[in-house]
């Protein structure tokens, strides 16, 4: 009905995306789901790359709130790949992996993503998302019982800390 009403698809589908998150955030996954899903078959035909990876980081958002953790992943990876083949930034998808991988027990491929994560932050000096990036390090190492490893990334966190709370 939007695009009937709206010429301007990227509009249309801006909204989209916009509703999508809405639901989510109201706790709304299904519905959330339906409206990403209308935003990246749109997107798909304007050919805007980087809002169908959006999208599906939508989408695979809406499924960690169902503790779909497996479809969530599926649909991250979807965005990583668009991303990784588009040549921009996929710190927020491979950070959204990580974190279903730890929902779901398996430490070595959160940590992997939680790296890759921590990587782009750092290539991009954003230093608040990588202070929280070292916290889940820390976290997913204690989980997994390497406590040397959680130190270390403790220790960063902390530094970081210290140096945005001097500014």
């Amino acid at each position: 009905k939007l695009a009937e009403e709206s010429k301007d698809k990227n509009q249309v589908a801006y909204m989209l995306g916009w509703f999508g998150d809405t639901y989510r955030m109201a706790k709304k996954p299904d519905s959330a789901i339906m409206m990403y899903r209308n935003q990246v078959e749109l997107t798909k035909q304007l050919g805007d790359k980087e809002k169908i990876a959006y999208g599906l980081q939508g989408i695979g958002m809406s499924y960690t709130i169902k503790d779909d953790h497996k479809k969530a992943i599926e649909y991250y990876l979807q965005a990583i790949a668009i991303g990784d083949s588009e040549h921009f930034s996929t710190a927020n998808f491979t950070l959204n992996t990580a974190q279903a991988y730890f929902n779901l027990k398996q430490y070595t491929r959160a940590l992997f993503y939680a790296k890759l994560s921590l990587d782009s932050y750092k290539e991009n000096g954003e230093k608040n998302e990588q202070m929280q990036l070292y916290r889940m390090l820390s976290q997913i190492s204690a989980t997994a019982n390497n406590y040397k490893e959680a130190y270390f990334n403790t220790l960063h966190y902390t530094a970081i800390l210290a140096s945005l709370s001097s500014i």
